[in-house]
């Protein structure tokens, strides 16, 4: 995990909606720790370790129903910016499942949409999907017994069986198949093989935040008929260990960043995050006023393969909110991108590397070229520094791009005069005068 100026990373984030999920959920994880609230919503971020490898997740309790499962996933994908979602919980079976048995959601029905008419009830059904790789990594998961070994202990129970199939989802406990939702369930959703009360709005957030991976986990604690308290003491806890067991599996195989190697399509996930910094550099020079450069030619160079990168990514993402408002950012006098800004247009990045491997290696073209411009700019050919303005704005992000934007927020200081004190390298200068000193 970390921490950068108040921004916190996970890889995953899983949402439960009970608490017996919560803890069974929680208990994969170590040195779980609570993060800043979001508008209010409180987290829970830690190590997940399969192996060598181990990775950052985020956990949260969004309690009942669909629209409270909704606003989480949104919530979550502005704090954590995940490279995927996953919601974990118990669900009752409808058909072809036994207790203990989890199913990873291909799909979820809104059961509920529809019509109610004098003479009867006229479904108009709702359906989200899951996210392709993850619904294809579930089957992989479904198809071996690894997942299994990740049950923590409990009460004796039968060894579950793994199911990907479709899920139905509303507002009502479903407590017999006779039942009105159990006929409609029925006639309208056939073949769903468990019914929740989150899965729809769980899917429906992650509709709409457009490059974040989703899906539903779900343990059978009950079937149709057979619920009450005594049954649910028993069942939840079981359903649930085995969710999670099934959830952390997945989670294992996940391809996340590490280390800034990993590749996507082609290109690294640091090379994704230079992109970033140069489309930034690109907005700022075109948006604010830019000090000349002692080698006009090295200038010419980074105007023209930043106006490239620009050009490559645009004719990819179109009218990409990110890469919008980047721009609006640079506009209004930002010395970085906001981190919001940035980590969505990463992600988006990331998202059109990984589908279009023409794009990922015009991108990554494009950043080559940058990067090697870059560093004729940072020297001339007998290896000095050649530019001579000071970039104003936070260190890290100055020390990185700030040889390619080149900003003076307050003018070229050619001349000094008075009393003064001038930190930080100087490679150029000229009409000194006044007792000024230099260091840093």
């Amino acid at each position: 995990m970390s921490v950068n100026g108040g921004a916190v990373r996970a890889d995953v984030v899983v949402l439960t909606a009970l608490e017996v999920e919560y803890r069974a959920v929680r208990a994969h994880l170590e040195e779980p720790r609570l993060v800043e609230a979001e508008r209010g919503a409180l987290f829970e971020l830690g190590v997940f370790r399969a192996g060598p490898a181990e990775r950052t997740v985020a956990i949260h309790m969004t309690g009942p129903g669909n629209p409270g499962a909704g606003v989480s996933v949104e919530r979550a994908a502005a704090l954590f910016a995940p490279r995927a979602v996953l919601f974990v919980g118990v669900a009752g079976g409808v058909k072809d499942v036994a207790l203990g048995d989890v199913v990873a959601a291909d799909m979820v029905y809104d059961y509920e949409t529809g019509k109610d008419t004098e003479s009867g009830f006229l479904p108009r059904q709702k359906t989200y999907q899951s996210a392709y790789g993850l619904v294809q990594l579930a089957r992989l998961v479904a198809a071996g017994d690894e997942w299994q070994r990740r049950i923590r202990p409990g009460d004796d129970a039968p060894r579950p069986r793994p199911h990907v199939k479709p899920v139905a989802a509303g507002g009502r406990v479903v407590a017999h198949h006779r039942s009105d939702v159990g006929l409609r369930l029925a006639a309208g959703a056939g073949d769903a093989l468990a019914v929740d009360m989150e899965g729809f709005g769980f899917l429906a957030g992650a509709y709409v935040n457009q490059h974040l991976d989703a899906l539903v986990i779900r343990g059978i604690s009950d079937l149709l008929g057979d619920k009450n308290e005594a049954h649910d003491e028993h069942w939840q806890p079981v359903a649930s260990r085995n969710a999670a067991a099934f959830a952390f599996e997945l989670i294992s195989r996940i391809m996340v960043g590490e280390r800034g190697d990993t590749k996507l399509g082609g290109v690294t996930v640091g090379g994704v995050e230079l992109a970033v910094g140069y489309l930034f550099a690109w907005a700022v020079r075109k948006a604010r006023r830019v000090v000349g450069r002692a080698d006009v030619k090295v200038g010419q160079s980074l105007d023209a393969g930043m106006d490239r990168l620009h050009g490559v990514v645009a004719a990819r993402l179109g009218f990409d909110p990110a890469l919008e408002r980047m721009v609006e950012e640079a506009a209004s006098g930002l010395g970085e991108p906001t981190d919001r800004t940035r980590r969505w247009l990463k992600l988006s990045l990331e998202d059109a590397v990984e589908r279009d491997t023409a794009f990922a290696d015009a991108l990554r073209q494009a950043v080559s070229e940058l990067q090697a411009v870059s560093a004729a700019a940072e020297s001339g050919s007998n290896g000095s520094v050649v530019h001579e303005n000071t970039f104003m704005g936070p260190a890290a992000w100055a020390r990185q791009y700030g040889p390619i934007v080149r900003i003076n927020d307050g003018g070229v200081h050619n001349t000094v005069s008075g009393e003064a004190h001038i930190s930080g390298g100087v490679v150029q200068g000229q009409d000194f005068s006044g007792p000024i000193t230099f260091g840093g």
